[in-house]
């Protein structure tokens, strides 16, 4: 019953919430050269953004759900959940969730991974060395992940950057640009930033792709890895 009221509250904060524009200058300096630059979040943009999280809001706890996947995994294999998390969320870009899972696993379990991009095995084999990593999804995609409960940081990857109708390549304005309104939306709905960006995640695959949203959850130690 709990469940279900949450669901019919976070549904109408949708519904009723104001309309959110946001409007960002930033300042580029290239050559000796400066010159002003605007990203805009359109009454257009918000709408479809809030269809979105609408059609996706029952996966809103995507990050939850996969925290506890990880940790299964981790309590079969006795690994340790932040270095194995921290594995999954560099080799996360431009991947598709099931492929990711598939090479962090290689890695973990191989210490080599096959078909993947050579600068994500180099990023992988420099965590190991030193324990440190970078990159703006990289690093809210562990957080997410590594602390559902309190974590502010907002995933944005491709599938999130054409929901916004921005291109693979955004930049550091339209980067802050999403974030600043996922975490007002998330506000409004009474929720965590990256619960929003989960159920806009999940919506634009209901929606937009026309499938089933992928999930962390066959992080399982059942599931074995293809070498």
């Amino acid at each position: 019953m709990g469940g279900t009221r949450k669901t019919e509250l976070y549904v109408q904060s949708c519904l009723f919430y104001p309309i959110i524009t946001i409007t960002i200058t930033i300042t580029i300096t290239t050559h000796n050269h400066t010159r002003k630059k605007t990203v805009r979040i359109s009454a257009k943009i918000d709408a479809n953004i809030r269809d979105l999280a609408m059609i996706g809001h029952s996966y809103r706890d995507w990050y939850f759900h996969s925290r506890d996947s990880i940790a299964d995994y981790c309590k079969a294999t006795e690994n340790d959940r932040v270095f194995v998390t921290d594995i999954i969320s560099i080799f996360s870009p431009r991947t598709q969730v099931s492929r990711n899972i598939l090479f962090a696993k290689q890695y973990l379990e191989t210490g080599k991974v096959s078909g993947c991009l050579q600068s994500r095995v180099i990023a992988a084999d420099r965590y190991v060395q030193t324990g440190k990593y970078s990159g703006r999804k990289v690093l809210a995609f562990a957080d997410n992940l590594l602390n559902p409960e309190t974590s502010q940081l907002v995933t944005v990857d491709t599938h999130i950057a054409k929901a916004y109708g921005i291109g693979s390549d955004f930049s550091g304005g339209q980067f802050v640009a999403i974030c600043r309104h996922v975490t007002q939306l998330a506000r409004y709905a009474g929720l965590l930033p990256h619960q929003v960006q989960a159920a806009i995640w999940c919506g634009r695959f209901i929606r937009d792709l026309g499938r089933k949203p992928e999930s962390l959850l066959d992080f399982s130690p059942t599931n074995e890895v293809i070498r």
